[in-house]
């Protein structure tokens, strides 16, 4: 599917309205001030191309353009994974700080995987 550059608006819509669509939608949040952010590019891209991820939405949101993002949804910082399963059923998650960080992308690849995994809506 690609990844997709989203709007303030949009993400307000995917995080605090009703959209009565099923989707999973996997949000990077990133700075562009922020060096973790860029090297996590080439591993998200990577995760977003999986065939086992073929009908998730992957979406990347710079905080820059909306700082209240914080206030919709609990962020440690950046980079930050957000996970969104839309619907009636609405649920959303945050991959949360690892133990043990990757030295160069925060989260290592498996990380992202497993997160996705154990929190998208199963067809």
């Amino acid at each position: 599917m690609g990844i997709e550059r989203i709007s303030t608006e949009a993400i307000k819509r995917i995080i605090k309205e009703s959209i009565t669509t099923q989707y999973t939608c996997v949000i990077k949040a990133y700075s562009n001030s922020c060096p973790l952010c860029h090297e996590l590019k080439e591993d998200y891209e990577f995760i977003s191309s999986l065939p086992q991820f073929s009908n998730v939405h992957f979406f990347v949101f710079n905080i820059e353009d909306y700082p209240g993002l914080s206030d919709l949804v609990d962020l440690n910082g950046v980079p930050s994974i957000i996970l969104v399963n839309t619907g009636f059923e609405k649920s959303i998650h945050i991959l949360r700080d690892p133990k043990m960080p990757h030295p160069r992308t925060w989260y290592f690849r498996t990380d992202i995987v497993n997160f996705i995994d154990n929190n998208r809506r199963k067809a």
